[in-house]
């Protein structure tokens, strides 16, 4: 009994066939004695309490077998030795095949018990020849015959699995009609003495060891697998890959330490520290790729080339609302005044709001964008829907919306007639906006909108280096077998400052060459 509601029922049945029963708890470890006294885990005193308390309820006797010595010997250590040797150690079938229906089976024989009695969800069945077939449970979801497959015949005459034709809801439900304490207790599915996943910082604990990251090329130089750690429990896996490893992880627009570090470009005078956001998602835009193949060797051009998007969003950097691109808006500072050229070049967009009070603008567009307000635009926004998320200001005349805004209307009036007299050809427009789109029209009836902008970084121009075939260069400028790459992991493929769309061309032209040469093993 592990105190878990499966072995408790698995005893209810038994009692109920007519079986004289005892129960039994293996104590496989001590908490403190592996360094996990924090952790309520399988196998703690908890699950001792709650088996207990069970067999209290049922009336049957109860033991705690001591098997931390065999535990530690045949399960831990072989844990860790496996690892040690380059293995894949599977601990919970070791424990299934030593401890339970070897230590815990001879103890129930030697002491007249004739069968072992778990909550496993599957079936024995007698077969030809007086054989004992292993078969899967009734409910494949949750079938646990295949960490089974090693059970002997010796062992299968000697085992009951009462749940193998039962449904874990149906186990729950005869559990609470028994009132039983672990009625509702979760499932256990990490190993018991790594509860929070984190393989290696469990061996570091428990032999005192360091253990750092394994080198995943082989004799030969290539590249052949890929060590993955999960931020959720910390547990890794590692990927290993036949023909080669493609990195395609993106950029590192929202790690704010290496893009700082890096700075030395464009906009090397101005901070990219934490108060700007990122038009990516912050998890995602780390760089890690580019430094898994920096710790192979391979090198690493254009860091410096970072683009700075002037349409974030305040308090996110994420491009939403209403976006700058298109045509028939104006840019205003918070004084309500044009202070930019509208069609220029982002870098050049992106400084010249720096240099405005409090890094923040605002784009102004009237009915000739929105015509509704429920009009869905090419990004699938409605600007409804961006009022009533208070982001963007809605007003029926530009003396309005500027007392909304808190700025002067004369000033956002006549930056507006500026703007008109430019479009319709009456005059030249100092900051250099030129009408020369069919699309731009003259803006001057309401209803206004106005949507608060920062810059925001939005694409890392720098990675690494690969050549036509997508195949990683190292530092010498030679081939590193196995590693590809595609994307905004690498450098080198827009120049100092990529135009917009030219990254869904890069992603689709890389991106396949890559696999392509992967999948020759070029």
């Amino acid at each position: 009994m592990s105190g878990g509601v499966d072995s408790s029922v698995a005893a209810c049945l038994m009692q109920r066939r007519g079986y004289d029963c005892m129960g039994a708890t293996m104590r496989l470890y001590r908490n403190e004695d592996i360094g996990l006294g924090q952790f309520h885990t399988c196998c703690s005193q908890k699950d001792i309490d709650d088996a207990a308390a069970v067999a209290f309820e049922l009336d049957i006797p109860y033991e705690v077998l001591d098997f931390t010595m065999d535990f530690r010997e045949a399960i831990i250590q072989k844990f860790v030795h496996t690892y040690e040797a380059g293995g894949t150690p599977n601990p919970c079938i070791d424990c299934n095949r030593v401890m339970k229906f070897d230590k815990l089976l001879n103890y129930a024989l030697e002491h007249s018990y004739e069968w072992v009695v778990t909550g496993h969800y599957a079936r024995i069945e007698p077969g030809e020849n007086g054989r004992w077939l292993l078969k899967k449970a009734l409910d494949p979801a949750k079938d646990q015959s295949y960490v089974l497959y090693n059970l002997t015949q010796h062992q299968l005459a000697h085992v009951l699995f009462p749940l193998g034709g039962m449904s874990k809801p149906d186990v729950r439900k005869l559990a609470e009609s028994m009132h039983f304490v672990n009625a509702r207790k979760h499932d256990s599915q990490d190993i018991c003495f790594v509860p929070d996943g984190d393989d290696v910082k469990f061996m570091e604990q428990y032999t005192g060891k360091h253990y750092p990251a394994g080198d995943f090329l082989d004799e030969t130089g290539r590249v052949v697998a890929v060590l993955a750690k999960d931020n959720k429990n910390g547990r890794y896996t590692k990927f290993e890959a036949s023909k080669g490893v493609i990195v395609a992880t993106g950029g590192f627009g929202a790690n704010v330490k290496l893009r700082q570090e890096v700075n030395t470009g464009v906009f090397k005078d101005y901070d990219l520290g934490k108060g700007i956001g990122c038009t990516n998602f912050q998890k995602a835009a780390q760089g890690s790729g580019i430094m898994m193949g920096k710790a192979v060797g391979a090198n690493v051009i254009g860091m410096s080339d970072i683009q700075v998007h002037p349409c974030g969003t305040p308090g996110t950097g994420l491009m939403e609302m209403i976006r700058t691109s298109g045509r028939n808006r104006i840019f205003v500072n918070t004084d309500g005044n044009r202070f930019v050229n509208e069609g220029a070049p982002r870098d050049g967009l992106a400084k010249a709001i720096f240099a405005q009070k409090g890094s923040t603008y605002y784009i102004v567009v009237n009915h000739l964008r929105y015509p509704a307000l429920d009009w869905v635009d090419r990004n699938g926004a409605r600007v409804g829907d961006m009022i009533d998320l208070g982001r963007v200001v809605a007003a029926d005349t530009l003396e309005e919306l500027a007392k909304k805004l808190n700025m002067p209307a004369e000033n956002l009036k006549k930056s507006i007639a500026n703007y008109n007299d430019v479009v319709a050809g009456k005059a030249k427009d100092p900051l250099g906006f030129l009408a020369n789109n069919k699309a731009d029209k003259l803006m001057t009836e309401g209803p206004w909108y106005a949507c608060q902008k920062v810059p925001t970084l939005h694409h890392t121009m720098g990675g690494l280096q690969i050549n036509t075939k997508a195949q990683v260069l190292d530092v010498n400028g030679k081939v590193i077998p196995g590693l590809y790459a595609a994307g905004e992991t690498t450098g080198g493929i827009h120049g100092s400052n990529r135009l917009g769309g030219n990254a869904i061309c890069d992603i689709m032209v890389f991106g396949r060459t890559a696999g392509t040469s992967a999948a020759k093993g070029l």
